[in-house]
This record gives structure tokens, sequence and C-alpha cells, in this order.
């Protein structure tokens, strides 16, 4: 881990660090805003979006100024007075080596940079208390995540991209935890008919998945930042600070699809 300097744009009580791990050979990076205080803290994962597919590129900038943390759209950003907040770059993108992949290696990624957060941070992670926040191609991530990691508390996803059309769908998804989707009505990359067969997949094995459908295109953060908030809250994670303020200012890059 290494501190990173966000002289124009970090809060005061929030230290910022960049972090490289190993995930089945691959060293992957990823960004992690950490409180002031012994904590324990509830831990925040959250999911950019990308490529859906495997691509022959390394050092990906799809995310754009998201993982830049000196510019006005940083990982400090994101971080909240109560909640240590992880931002990983899956393998292919950003500073990570490897090329780009796919889902279920890109799960592979943040499970590794959770288990190794959890070694490094150790009793300031609040046991059973993990949430994640994905978007597009990123909530995609978060479902394969949360078949894996039981400690997963609730899941938020914005017009999550797990397949292009319901008919290519073939899986059932084995997630018991509550999952709320919000999605735009005027997306034209998710489609609002996958936002709701997305839901009824969901729910085959936990009834608690909310669809929520807001105004506005593909991953509408401003839109449903309230409702976010506000169902985080109702499931354990009640956000300050940074993050409760205001949805920040993401210039959303073309969904690559």
């Amino acid at each position: 881990m290494s501190t990173v300097d966000v002289p124009r744009y970090g809060i005061p009580g929030v230290s910022v660090y960049s972090i490289k791990y190993w995930s089945k050979g691959i060293l992957v990076q990823g960004y992690i805003d950490v409180p002031s205080g012994k904590g324990p803290f509830p831990l925040l994962v959250f999911l950019h979006g990308g490529w859906l597919y495997p691509m022959p590129y390394r050092h990906d900038d799809y995310a754009g100024p998201l993982w830049v943390a000196d510019s006005p759209v940083s990982a400090s950003q994101w971080a909240p007075y109560n909640a240590i907040v992880f931002l990983p770059n899956y393998a292919g993108y950003g500073p990570s080596d490897g090329t780009v992949n796919t889902l279920g290696p890109n799960a592979s990624d943040v499970l590794n940079g959770i288990a190794a957060l959890r070694q490094i941070c150790g009793l300031r992670i609040k046991p059973d208390a993990t949430y994640l926040l994905g978007e597009s191609m990123g909530g995609g991530v978060a479902v394969y995540v949360a078949e894996r990691d039981k400690q997963i508390r609730g899941a938020v996803l914005f017009s999550p991209a797990i397949f292009n059309s319901p008919t290519w769908a073939t899986q059932t998804y084995d997630v018991q935890l509550p999952v709320l989707i919000i999605a735009g009505t005027q997306d034209t990359t998710v489609l609002p008919e996958i936002a709701r067969w997305t839901a009824q997949v969901l729910s085959v094995h936990d009834k608690h998945v909310r669809l929520v459908f807001v105004g506005g295109g593909h991953v509408p953060l401003a839109a449903g930042w309230g409702t976010m908030l506000a169902w985080y809250a109702r499931h354990g994670l009640t956000l300050t600070e940074s993050l409760s303020t205001s949805a920040p200012r993401i210039r959303m890059c073309p969904v690559r699809p």
C-alpha cells in the first residue's frame, strides 16, 4: 500500500491509498479510502463498469478520471467518514496489469482484493458488514462477488450489465442477500426490460430484491443517489459526509458492451 496525495480534493480525516495485490498471477491495483479512528468500519466496495467481454487491451482507461487520484473525480470523492471504501481496478484496467477480462475473472480480482484488505486492515473492518455498489458491467461483477462472499450484506446495482438480452441468459445466480437495482427509464444500453429480467432472476433465491426506475439513461447516479443512500441505511450502512452530500459529478465514458 502507498499513500495517494490528493491536495486539492482530499477530505480531512480520510486517507487515500493505492494498493497492489496478486490475483491469479496478475498484479491488480485499487484505491482505498480509510477514515481515521480504530473502527471497526463497514466496507463498501465500488465496482466500475467497462467491457462485458474479454478484450486485448492493457491499462484500459474506460473509467476515465474516476480512478485518477488527483482529478476532480477522484477516489477521495467517494470517501465517507464512517466506512472504508475499496475501489478496485480489474485486470487490464488503469494501473492493473493483464488484459481486459469478463465478469467471472473480474469478480475473482475483487474477491482477492477484499481478502487482502481483510488481512491488511484486520479488526478495522467490521465483520459481516461488507456492501457492494456496482455500475453497468460492475453491477454484473457485483452479482458474481455476492454469490461467492457470504460476508456481503447488501448490494446496489446501477444499470447492471450481466448480459445484453434475456434470451442469452441461461444460468441462475445464487444471490441470497438484499439487492437494489436502479435503472434509467431512457437507458439504451441496458434496456429497461433487461433490468426487469435481472430483478426476476435474482429474486429466485432471495425475495429481498427491489427494482427502481428513475429518470435518465445509463447508470443514473444523480437521479438514484437519494434512493441508494436510504436503502443502504435501512440495511445497516449509514453513509456520512462526502458520500451523503451529493452524487459525485462523474464524467461517464461511453459504454462498451
